[in-house]
């Protein structure tokens, strides 16, 4: 354990002395995982573990840092006919009803077809209200919500996916 402690402290300093050098590049985390290597048993572990935080750590600061982008607002119509050309873009669904809720993915009923709405969910306090009155296949008008996400193919098939999923609830 007092090793553990040793090459976690150790990893931990080399770390810290580049947490402000932006993202880390594949190479550097490489370079530190191979450094991990040389550990033993727990130790190793250990240093993966703080490693592999520092680079998510670092990615979403990063993330954080970028402008963001351009939120695109369409009808439910509009998207219907569109969605391929949004994808990887962040828009707002105006005009749809959130159907068969759930908490590991739920539907935007929009003309013609349905939309699969998977988390991350932006506030899941929305979630309550989305879970108590848009269960069923056929909720009533206060599940028209617009929402907001990122477009994507679910499973990469030729089905729209927003996620993650923020509920505009009004």
């Amino acid at each position: 354990m007092k090793n553990l402690a040793i090459a976690l402290c150790g990893v931990a300093l080399i770390v810290a002395a580049s947490a402000d050098a932006g993202p880390m590049t594949e190479k550097e985390l490489k370079y530190r995982l191979h450094q991990c290597e040389k550990l033993k048993g727990e130790a190793a572990l250990g240093c993966v573990l703080v490693v592999e935080d520092e680079f998510k750590r670092r990615l979403i600061e990063d993330a954080k840092k970028k402008k963001p982008a351009k939120i695109i607002e369409l009808t439910a119509l509009d998207f219907v006919v569109d969605w391929p050309k949004y994808v990887g873009s962040q828009v707002v669904v105006r005009g749809g009803k959130v159907v068969g809720a759930g908490d590991d993915v739920s539907f935007l009923k929009v003309p013609g077809r349905l939309v699969y709405l998977k988390p991350p969910w932006h506030d899941r306090n929305d979630l309550r209200f989305i879970l108590t009155h848009c269960l069923a296949a056929s909720s009533g008008d206060e599940c028209l919500i617009d929402v907001s996400g990122i477009v994507g193919r679910f499973h990469n098939r030729e089905e729209p996916m927003l996620s993650p999923v923020d509920f505009l609830l009004r």
